[in-house]
């Protein structure tokens, strides 16, 4: 890319220099735009990500889209499932009952041509599923061989795959770093014991 040619790359939101677009959007508006934004003392960049980690990024985000259709799906069999007065509780566990009842449900309560319809939802669910967990096995791979991802994962609420979408989506200044975009979520963390220890040492005995 550019960057290899000697030259400095500087990216910068677009959401930063839509303010700047005086009228109709086209090539001569945009360029102009973003050259204002650009000479904005306090307009930020947004670092270059390296090939790796935009590769990285898309075994994510085809994982992201993979939820999305497993969960379009569940809610279509959930939807057709109550056309037929079968209900069942929220989660995998709860789904596979519900196909379950469906298919041992006798033809006039639950059609041929309903089970089939159930039955095929249910395929690509279980196709789906096939798919993503491949697909995690990769990324805890990915995760046990990142320090930063293992670091982040150690954070309450993040997790494993919350932790490598920092690494593989927010290129880093220093490799290991930080970026300061969860510094807010990490300082508490450190900060509760020392104000507990502070507050512990001035109670009286």
């Amino acid at each position: 890319g550019l960057a290899a040619l000697g030259r400095r790359v500087w990216l910068i939101p677009a959401q930063y220099v839509k303010p700047f677009v005086k009228r109709g959007k086209n090539d001569r508006n945009d360029a102009e735009a973003i050259s204002v934004a650009a000479s904005q003392p306090s307009i930020g960049s947004v670092p270059v990500k390296t090939v790796e980690q935009q590769a990285s990024a898309m075994l994510l985000s085809v994982r992201e889209l993979l939820v999305r259709q497993r969960t379009q799906l569940a809610n279509a069999l959930r939807g057709h499932a109550a056309e037929l007065g079968f209900v069942a509780q929220l989660g995998g566990k709860g789904l596979a009952q519900l196909r379950g009842e469906i298919a041992a449900a006798e033809e006039a309560v639950a059609p041929a041509p309903a089970k089939q319809a159930v039955a095929l939802l249910g395929g690509e669910i279980d196709r789906i599923e096939l798919r993503l967990a491949g697909i995690e096995r990769v990324l805890m791979q990915q995760h046990k061989d990142n320090a930063l991802s293992r670091r982040l994962a150690a954070i309450p609420g993040i997790g494993p795959i919350g932790g490598l979408r920092f690494p593989h989506r927010k290129a880093s200044p220093l490799p290991g770093a930080i970026p300061p975009l969860i510094l807010p979520a990490i300082l508490p963390q450190a900060v509760r014991p020392c104000c507990a220890m502070k507050r512990s040492s001035s109670t009286p005995s």
